[in-house]
């Protein structure tokens, strides 16, 4: 009998946990409001820092064109006249906008020498900018800024801001040029702030523009120039305003170009204006500071406890312990006293300095003092009289004590039994001081004798090698039983009515494996169940194990290629392959994918690790992509390989742009004839994905020609087209596409 005792010492302890309290406080700190404008998130506090989150969407600087439009009128024009551009919505405030105007490059006058009766000269003037949604719409969305002509005498520069001025005098000359200021812009912004970084509000800014429509607009007419001020841009001194005007009865013609008005917009980014401050760090507080456990003896360790608090909710850092022994101090600087230190009937107290890493607070002793109790010192275990644990200084813990198995064993063995067949084993403790030592919880394990087992296993059976017929088998014998076994014999039935037996007879310890290997060529092909079988003649004992396998050779069909090329004429390659062991017969067959099939006239014999080249030649009578498909069989097997071809006789190809230039683009195509004989009525179409363009007349290519187009195409918007440009020979075609982008 195999015996284990196990002691178990148990002294008690009591365990007091305290929770500290932590307090914050930022009532000393709290930042500014954020400045007019700004988004308040609110304020975060970490350590003595607190912020508040102040943010505001402001024009990213990025502009980017959006829309155009223009007007104008040429010298043929008499009347005086007037002219406006496509509107534009600015509908999305998450976008800051800036509309500009641009022209007219020039104001031309044809005026005839003489004004006419009853004035004394008759000049041109020319006036150009924004209107709101309409003309003569009262308070526009850039009534504000500088430039807003408001309510004038003459109601067609109502409510226009003014963004171009023009004049053409008439004197002895009959034909007269003005170039007009031509820049003017005014911008749009979601705030006032972001108003600020790209304009001035009052001047050239608003953020009044969402949801408006703004269009340019441009006016000439004729006014009596009587005063050296009537060109001046002052209101009162503007006849154009008042509306003084000569008639057209002065003039041939006049001319009014290139009025153009641009919209450009820009993405919102934000922009940050944190605001800050700081508290004034505050030292740490140590309060209920006491000493534990309250009763100790001399084998406990102490542990000087108290509640920790910051103002700022600082983590405690680098506190300051001291512990004083009978009143003296005793240079310990640590949250534990460790037992070794105490003797009985000493007294104890502690006293901390709390700390934040920052700042030591105030220095405070323990409420408490603690008086050391004896207890037993550097006790021992004894097992009839044989030490079997100890431990050195004072105690007062409590552990397993095990693994004297020996000593029972031998007390065991030296004692003399009662009448009831029992001995006496003394377990003896010892210490060296008064105190008081338990032994409970003894336990005792032991293993009843086992049962001897008889048994053998098959641990696998597997197929390590296969080429086609030729096989290779694995199947390792087992003793897993608890003792030996003797005279084992093994055989391996290999389905086909062929067996294989041991030649000689083995023994096998506990735990013993035996590793058979049996290599073997079937006569034919198919699938066998393979069981392997081990029999212990002595013991009577036997296993047996299964496997399904499958005989067969290999057959392949590789490099299917095309070989040779020529337009319609095609010349295909491709090989038989016999992996296996044994000679079979083959047959093929090779689809061109246009409805033909071509096939070998007689079986072939296929020896061995050998291989069957075959060519095939084949002329297409249509142009188109082909799929092949070739396919070989024998020895009950099948095998297949495919590819694709391309039949060409009329091709487009170098389809590109090869000169960009604003909105016009020059595209480049080559049109081939790829057959032998001469190709006539061919034509071609370009899709620019704005408007087609085709060829007027056919033209003709000689075999393996080319001709390349060239077209220049101006686009009428901005976008991304999708271009194709298709060649056309009655039913052959053939395309490429491109995309193109205009900005």
């Amino acid at each position: 009998m195999r015996s284990k005792f196990s002691v178990w010492l148990v002294i008690c302890m009591t365990l007091i946990l305290f929770a500290a309290t932590r307090v914050s406080a930022y009532t000393d700190c709290t930042p500014s409001t954020c400045p007019s404008g700004y988004t308040d998130n609110g304020i975060t506090c970490s350590g003595n820092t607190c912020v508040r989150d102040c943010i505001v969407n402001v024009c990213s600087g990025n502009w980017t064109q959006a829309f155009s439009s223009s007007c104008g009128w040429t010298l043929t024009v008499v009347d005086e006249k007037e002219c406006s551009t496509t509107s534009y919505n600015s509908s999305d405030a998450t976008y800051c906008y800036n509309f500009t105007y641009d022209g007219p490059g020039t104001v031309l006058l044809d005026a005839k020498p003489d004004p006419p009766s009853g004035h004394t000269d008759c000049d041109t003037e020319g006036i150009g900018g924004f209107f709101d949604n309409a003309k003569n719409t009262p308070t526009p969305w850039f009534d504000n800024l500088t430039g807003h002509l408001g309510d004038v005498a003459y109601t067609s520069m109502d409510y226009l801001w003014k963004g171009s001025r023009a004049h053409a005098q008439s004197d002895s000359d009959q034909t007269y040029e003005s170039d007009i200021a031509l820049d003017g812009r005014i911008v749009c912004a979601p705030n006032t702030i972001a108003c600020n970084q790209i304009g001035q509000i009052n001047e050239d800014c608003s953020i009044n523009c969402y949801n408006h429509k703004t269009f340019a607009y441009g006016y000439q007419g004729y006014v009596d120039d009587d005063t050296p001020t009537s060109d001046s841009t002052s209101e009162n001194n503007n006849n154009l305003y008042r509306n003084a005007g000569c008639g057209t009865s002065n003039v041939n013609g006049n001319k009014l170009q290139d009025v153009n008005f641009y919209v450009y917009q820009a993405n919102l980014t934000l922009q940050y204006n944190d605001q800050t401050c700081y508290r004034t760090n505050e030292a740490p507080n140590a309060s209920s500071v006491l000493v534990l456990p309250t009763s100790a003896d001399a084998g406990d360790n102490l542990f000087c406890n108290y509640t920790y608090s910051d103002p700022e909710n600082f983590t405690e850092l680098n506190s300051f312990y001291e512990w004083w022994k009978n009143s003296v101090n005793q240079s310990i600087n640590s949250q534990v006293l460790l037992k070794g230190n105490l003797t009985p009937t000493d007294v104890w107290y502690c006293k901390v300095m709390p700390s934040d890493g920052l700042a030591n607070g105030t220095k405070v002793q323990s409420s408490n003092n603690v008086t050391v109790a004896g207890t037993v010192k550097e006790p021992v275990l004894y097992v009839n009289g044989t030490q079997v644990w100890s431990t050195a200084n004072y105690y007062s813990d409590s552990e397993w004590i095990v693994n004297f198995d020996a000593q029972l064993v031998n007390a065991l063995a030296n004692c003399t039994a009662d009448a009831e067949g029992y001995c006496n084993v003394n377990l003896t403790l010892y210490s060296g001081a008064a105190g008081l030592m338990n032994i409970s919880s003894m336990e005792i394990y032991y293993d009843l004798p086992q049962p001897t087992v008889v048994s053998l296993k098959i641990q696998s059976l597997s197929q390590i090698y296969s080429n086609g017929t030729n096989k290779v088998f694995e199947f390792v014998m087992e003793n897993n039983g608890t003792s030996a076994v003797n005279n084992v014999t093994w055989k391996l039935n290999l389905g086909d009515g062929t067996i294989v037996n041991s030649t000689y007879n083995t023994s096998l310890a506990v735990a013993e494996t035996v590793r058979v290997y049996a290599a073997y060529n079937y006569s034919s092909e198919g699938d066998y169940t393979v069981t392997a079988n081990a029999t212990a003649i002595a013991e009577g004992v036997t296993a047996t194990k299964t496997l399904v396998i499958s005989s067969a050779g290999t057959l392949s069909l590789s490099s299917l290629k095309v070989l040779y090329s020529n337009l319609s004429e095609k010349v295909f390659e491709f090989a038989i392959n016999n992996s296996g062991d044994n000679n079979i017969s083959v047959n093929w067959t090779l689809n061109f994918g246009d409805g033909n099939v071509v096939s070998s006239v007689q079986n072939a014999n296929l020896n061995s690790s050998k291989s069957l080249l075959v060519y095939v030649q084949h002329n297409y009578s249509a142009q188109g992509d082909y799929s092949i498909a070739a396919t070989a069989q024998g020895g009950g097997l099948t095998a297949s390989s495919s590819i694709s071809t391309e039949v060409e006789y009329l091709g487009v190809s170098n389809f590109s742009v090869i000169n960009s230039s604003g909105s016009l683009r020059t595209f480049e195509a080559y049109i081939r004839n790829y057959m032998t004989v001469n190709m006539t009525n061919v034509s071609w179409s370009l899709n620019t994905g704005n408007g087609i363009v085709s060829s007027t007349s056919p033209i003709t290519l000689q075999p393996q020609e080319e001709a390349f187009v060239f077209v220049a195409y101006n686009y009428t918007s901005t976008g991304t087209f999708a271009a194709n440009f298709t060649a056309v020979n009655g039913s052959w075609s053939d395309v490429e596409a491109l995309n193109v982008t205009i900005t």
